[in-house]
């Protein structure tokens, strides 16, 4: 029995290793702007170590208390390497305010942003730099990896109309869906019907009618500002939440059900969108779950103006869709943010143990002090059981910050226009917003914070071989991936595809990790990988590839690869014969039998 044991803590060893650490956080750069809207870029060569950020802020105003931003000069958009520390940022031009706008991340790999807001900004000249950006649209290039050419954003023809806090999702065909939005500045002091835009519209638009009108936005308006929207794995259609109410779009003819669905209703928070933000995710879309869209809601406040740790989820493409109460977040949070990992958990980070989202920057007032506090969520543990409580972050994150994964599987935050806290806590009279001439500690947060979970801290991560997988690829085709020397492809048992993510407002719609199958493996570290055949399921646009092993920890790197709408090629890449399945069968088998003889 002595021996079975000594075995069976060799084989968990990397478990063992996985489980014993909280995490850990450190700062890694500067964004140079405040990253309220924000997205993951590719980086040079290795892409899946070397990575970027898009990042765009409110435009500072250029008079007291908070002149124009003294990194940039002006420009309200950069270009992020956390990786340089000579140049970390470079600035980026673009004229129309994309702040409080909607971004996703397109087919192509650029960045699609959509609406903003009316500040008009002048340099000290008194030229205008950045206009209203309400109607707008506009594509974000990255900069060049190997000229280093840094482009304008392309400005597209306006909208039909208005938005201001919109949402967007990237459809199977290309399309992008623009949901919401109102038409200027919401008041919380004064919820006037003049804002109300209960409309979708579509990129490229409508011919016929550019924009089309949704029945829960109207009815809950002045709460259906950054709506969640996903499409649907199984059917297409596009899943709609705001306020209480849901729906069930179809893109293709724009039928909509507004019905089926029962509200959700809770006596104890306020609706569960801006400005009492929650935060909401797609899970994993896996073979073990027939690859079934659960979509998952946490957070917000509670009508005592404490934020809630309460957790809802659905799954809309089954038969009777509504609402579940599941295992709530340890403590409450207003304003956080969900990060998908790779092996499938959640990590859940930033916002405020009370209060709500609003205010210009410094007015810190409606929600502080930040919550450190961050979590680790595992969806297959038992119920009640699910948290773990991580290592605390040590920059906060108040109204207008974020968090995203990175390629190199940690988990960045950013942001932050209320870091001046500190001053309302103390009630210093003196201050901003106090007194509107003087600003003591400065409100705009610049610094990225990494965490690197758990799997970090296990040895002999899998790596991943740079330069030799295609870096574009089309649906249902087979790719290579190589092992770097001493790895063995029998120990790799799952491959995930995680889309590039954007985030503004606690709202990453491009979120969304969908299993594919490992077609065959061979003893030269070479695996074939089968990206899925469904745009439905897995949208065009860049992904993250993680390989995983036996206990579910993933490599440690991934390889980032553009998914395009196209004919699926599975003749040019061959397969090694035998099964993978087949493989690791046999070795464990093995393994088996050998604990077996030692125990006798």
């Amino acid at each position: 029995m002595r021996g079975f044991t000594l075995f069976a803590l060799i084989v968990l060893s990397s478990s063992a290793n996985a489980a014993g650490t909280l995490g850990s956080w450190s700062v890694i750069g500067n964004t140079g702007v405040v990253c309220i809207i924000a997205a993951i870029l590719p980086g040079p060569e290795p892409a899946g170590s070397h990575w970027k950020m898009m990042c765009g802020e409110r435009p500072h105003k250029g008079n007291n208390p908070y002149p124009t931003n003294k990194n940039t000069g002006g420009p309200i958009t950069s270009e992020v390497d956390v990786f340089n520390s000579t140049t970390p940022f470079v600035s980026t031009y673009t004229s129309r305010n994309p702040f409080c706008g909607g971004l996703v991340q397109m087919p192509d790999g650029r960045v699609f942003s959509v609406g903003g807001d009316r500040s008009t900004v002048s340099l000290p000249s008194n030229t205008e730099f950045v206009v209203d950006g309400r109607t707008a649209r506009r594509i974000y290039t990255p900069i060049d990896q190997i000229t280093g050419t840094v482009q304008p954003w392309t400005e597209l023809p306006d909208m039909s109309v208005q938005r201001w806090y919109p949402s967007l999702i990237t459809l199977n065909d290309g399309r992008i869906l623009i949901v919401s939005g109102s038409l200027d500045n919401l008041d919380l002091a004064n919820m006037t019907l003049t804002t109300k835009n209960p409309t979708y519209e579509y990129y490229p638009p409508l011919d016929n009618n550019p924009r089309l009108v949704l029945q829960i936005l109207d009815r809950a308006h002045p709460w259906n500002l950054f709506p969640l929207v996903y499409q649907l794995p199984k059917s297409g259609n596009v899943f709609i939440f705001a306020g209480t109410e849901s729906a069930i779009l179809n893109p293709t003819t724009n039928a909509a059900d507004e019905t089926s669905i029962p509200p959700l209703n809770d006596s104890r928070t306020y609706t569960k969108i801006y400005p009492f933000t929650p935060t909401a995710n797609i899970m994993p879309l896996t073979k073990k779950n027939n690859f079934t869209a659960t979509i998952r809601l946490c957070g917000g406040t509670l009508i005592n103006n404490q934020s809630a740790p309460y957790c809802f989820e659905i799954n809309p493409e089954s038969s009777g869709a509504s609402w579940t109460e599941t295992d709530p977040m340890p403590t409450g949070k207003v304003m956080p943010d969900v990060v998908i990992l790779p092996d499938g958990k959640l990590i859940y980070t930033n916002g405020a143990p009370w209060g709500f989202a609003g205010g210009d920057g410094g007015q810190a007032y409606n929600a502080h002090p930040p919550s450190y506090a961050t979590y680790l969520y595992d969806p297959s543990a038992p119920q009640g059981q699910r948290y773990t409580t991580m290592a605390p972050a040590t920059v906060g994150r108040l109204y207008h910050s974020g968090a995203l994964l990175a390629p190199d599987g940690r988990v960045v935050t950013f942001g932050n226009e209320m870091a001046n806290w500190p001053d309302i806590e103390a009630n210093r009279t003196e201050c901003f917003p106090f007194n509107f001439t003087n600003a003591c500690i400065d409100p705009f947060e610049y610094r990225v914070e990494a965490f690197e979970p758990p799997y970090f801290n296990v040895n002999n991560r899998v790596s991943v071989m740079y330069g030799k997988t295609a870096r574009s690829t089309t649906h249902g085709s087979y790719i290579e991936v190589f092992l770097n020397k001493g790895f063995e492809t029998r120990n790799i048992t799952m491959a995930n595809f995680i889309r590039y993510g954007s985030t503004t407002h606690s709202t990453n719609t491009d979120q969304r990790l969908v299993e594919a199958d490992i077609m065959s493996k061979s003893s030269s570290g070479r695996l074939v990988i089968k990206v899925p055949s469904s745009a439905i399921l897995l949208p065009p646009g860049n992904y993250m590839l993680w390989l995983l092993d036996e206990n579910s920890i993933p490599a440690i790197n991934s390889l980032t690869v553009l998914v395009s709408i196209g004919t699926a090629d599975i003749t040019t890449i061959k397969l090694d014969s035998g099964s993978g399945k087949n493989r690791v069968g046999i070795w464990t088998a093995l393994l088996i039998l050998f604990g077996v003889i030692w125990v006798l």
